[in-house]
């Protein structure tokens, strides 16, 4: 009986007391918990913040549902962000300052993971998409580290469509690399767009859902990571093609349908949580990852205006991100929230939750303690600048949150890992650029500006991220930009030199106070040396199985990027199982049905009727016979006729099949009967509760269906 075991056990006796919460999906007294990710997203590429030029519907339902948080804070880069997320810790305690691109380093295994308590608490731990937090060996990756299950790509980008990256395909499930989800074809835009990123992570998120809402389930804690929408930029062809008309910035349209397609699978994965009776019972968290590449950087076009800076700056385009929560306990619907809240804090907070439920009110001590007794015995303690439990904020329990500073980024006296240094207290905040990784290469040789709106800091590219009628609208208002800017500005001329801004007067870091308010910058600096104290350099990611790896090998005849064996050995990759043999031709008057993953799932007889899942579409081969279903899930085979019938008057249908000839379609009413085939113009449609309907051939719901004859 371990110590662990007995401070666990003491914590479950001390919640006995709290009233649990019901959960629709899996009968949990514990809320589902689903942390959303985007990579890249800058902070005015939402519509909830104000802009108009790229809506976001099914965001801003869930936005406007919960808290939006005005004052939420990332780190400048993507694998920075994600260690902060899945440990608790600050960068500096991490050394987790760059991105952990291929084997430059790993996410330290003396720490344990969000992934790792939430399994303590009894929760079914799930990772989808990006994971950028070190494969060098496979205990380095989600499979490993308290997931029970992960599909995904393992390294920071790649090919929405092929899903190759760095000479290899990077997509796995679990250890397993999956070759049959990538398209090459869509040079001239062939690819379905059931391949690109956006769309197979979605779908996986659905049928995780699925099975978290069987009965006797345990409660789900889903970390969903898209690739949306870092680059490179490409989304599928009609999207793009929807912003046309207010969009004439071409780099800006692509980038501005990868946010579209984000927003889709975002609102059919909501769809999937009503569908199961899960919606309400599920805390929702969105965040980005870190601010926006405007201007091209990062071959991207992002936009954060009127904000300064971008990613790989730790000026306010950098680090604030864009972030809201909603859910059970979430008592200030439709409400913004102005108090600081860190990427740090959502381990402590959200395994809070998983311990008290979302309702009950629990000190800042008694929740460190908590939280602190899940962990393995070992776990290095927590220090300042960590994470603090910020749920009586966020639920609307305390009116203020507890956090007065946000620490940026610290690292000792004359280093230059990194991007620099950067603290905010209270109004004040002090940027001190040193770091090697600070980004420069945007257009005019400096990434230090504003860019995207009017009064771009770059004249070539102009406002192209904002409508000019949003900018009074927009969640963030400052005066003019300064029109000086060069490469050579404020906080470059001197990096050893701090700039001090008063972010609450100045939230766009107009106006550099260090020489006006030399006191006040002199007790930041001291502030800031208490953080340097405690801060560790990269070499804490080294990997200890040495060089080398990831690697490549050969898998199903496909070339694969993955991780080296836990003592660092290249394996030969697992010979995949044998592919099952094809069936035998249908006989003459029956079909061949297509499920999810493009497998063959049952040949069907004239007149018989079996069960279905997760029907993509169906084949005919005849003139005029046709696969269609009933309400209970049943294909049946059913001889058809050419009927005109209105369009206008078509009933809800419960399938329709685009035989893609003709605009001609199969389609069934509610009592069962064909009513028409014939409709130009219209295709078969997948509505909010997922059923098919007639409707437009264009959009996100208006599904692909595709004629295949076997």
């Amino acid at each position: 009986f371990s110590l662990k075991m007995a401070k666990i056990l003491l914590l479950l006796l001390t919640t006995l007391c709290f009233v649990p919460l019901v959960s629709a999906g899996g009968n949990s007294s514990k809320p589902n918990i689903l942390f959303i990710v985007s990579d890249d997203l800058g902070y005015a590429d939402v519509s909830f913040h104000g802009s108009s030029q790229i809506p976001t519907p099914n965001l801003d339902y869930l936005a406007h549902s919960g808290v939006i948080l005005s004052h939420y804070f990332v780190q400048p880069v993507c694998s920075p962000t994600r260690a902060t997320f899945a440990t608790g810790r600050h960068v500096i305690h991490t050394g987790v300052y760059d991105p952990m691109n291929g084997g430059t380093g790993d996410l330290s295994l003396n720490f344990s993971l969000w992934s790792n308590g939430f399994k303590s608490l009894g929760y079914r731990t799930v990772a989808i998409g990006k994971w950028h937090l070190g494969f060098s060996t496979w205990k380095f990756t989600p499979i490993e580290r308290g997931f029970d299950t992960y599909f995904g790509y393992l390294d920071g980008a790649e090919d929405y469509w092929t899903h190759y990256g760095s000479g290899g395909l990077d997509l796995v499930d679990g250890r397993t690399p999956i070759t049959n989800l990538s398209c090459t074809s869509n040079a001239g835009n062939e690819c379905d767009v059931e391949y690109y990123s956006a769309t197979i992570f979605t779908n996986r998120a659905i049928s995780e859902i699925n099975n978290a809402a069987k009965p006797g389930t345990e409660p789900m804690f889903m970390y969903l990571a898209y690739q949306s929408v870092h680059s490179p930029d490409e989304a599928p062809q009609y999207i793009i093609d929807s912003f046309n008309e207010t969009i004439s910035n071409d780099h800006r349209r692509t980038f501005a349908a990868m946010v579209k397609a984000l927003d889709y699978g975002v609102g059919n994965v909501t769809d999937a949580l009503k569908a199961n009776n899960m919606f309400n019972s599920t805390i929702i968290v969105f965040s980005t990852d870190n601010g926006g590449p405007a201007d091209n950087f990062n071959s991207n076009m992002a936009c954060n205006w009127p904000l300064r800076g971008m990613k790989r700056t730790l000026f306010e385009g950098g680090v604030r991100g864009v972030g809201f929560i909603r859910g059970p306990g979430v008592r200030n619907v439709g409400t913004t929230a102005g108090g600081y809240v860190h990427a740090s804090d959502w381990f402590h907070t959200l395994l809070r939750v998983g311990i008290y439920g979302p309702f009950a009110e629990v000190s800042q001590n008694e929740s460190a303690s908590a939280v602190m007794a899940l962990l393995k015995e070992d776990e290095p303690p927590f220090q300042l600048g960590d994470g603090m439990d910020v749920w009586n904020y966020l639920s609307g329990l305390s009116p203020t949150s507890p956090r007065t500073e946000v620490l940026h980024e610290a690292h000792i006296v004359n280093s230059t890992e990194g991007n620099g240094n950067a603290l905010r207290v209270g109004d004040m905040k002090v940027v001190i650029r040193t770091g090697h990784s600070w980004s420069t290469g945007c257009a005019i040789g400096t990434n230090d500006g504003w860019y995207g709106g009017p009064g771009s800091s770059d004249k070539t590219t102009g406002s192209y991220g904002i409508n000019p009628g949003d900018v009074s609208k927009l969640s963030v208002q400052c005066g003019p930009t300064p029109q000086n800017i060069t490469k050579g500005f404020a906080c470059e001329q001197d990096k050893t030199s701090p700039c001090l801004f008063n972010v609450t007067a100045d939230p766009c870091e107009h106006v550099d106070l260090s020489s006006t308010m030399p006191e006040v910058l002199e007790s930041i600096m001291e502030r800031l040396a208490d953080y340097r104290k405690t801060s560790v350099d990269t070499s804490a990611t080294a990997n200890p199985d040495g060089g080398g790896c990831p690697y490549l090998a050969t898998y199903n005849g496909v070339k694969v990027r993955i991780p080296c064996n836990n003592n660092g050995s290249k394996p030969i990759p697992p010979t995949p199982s044998p592919p099952t043999p094809p069936p035998p031709p249908p006989p003459p008057g029956s079909y061949s049905i297509i499920h999810a993953g493009d497998c063959l799932k049952a040949t069907l007889a004239l007149g018989k009727c079996a069960q279905a899942d997760n029907i993509w579409f169906t084949t005919k081969d005849g003139p005029v016979m046709d696969a269609l279903t009933t309400s209970q899930g049943c294909l049946k085979i059913m001889e058809t006729t050419e009927a005109a019938g209105d369009c206008t008057s078509w009933k809800k249908l419960h399938l329709g099949i685009n035989r893609q000839d003709n605009n001609s379609f199969s389609l069934m009413s509610d009592t069962g009967e064909l009513i028409s085939h014939q409709c130009p113009g219209k295709c078969a449609v997948v509505d909010s509760n997922g059923e098919l309907i007639l409707g437009p051939c264009s959009g996100p719901q208006a599904k692909g269906w595709q004629k295949k004859n076997y």
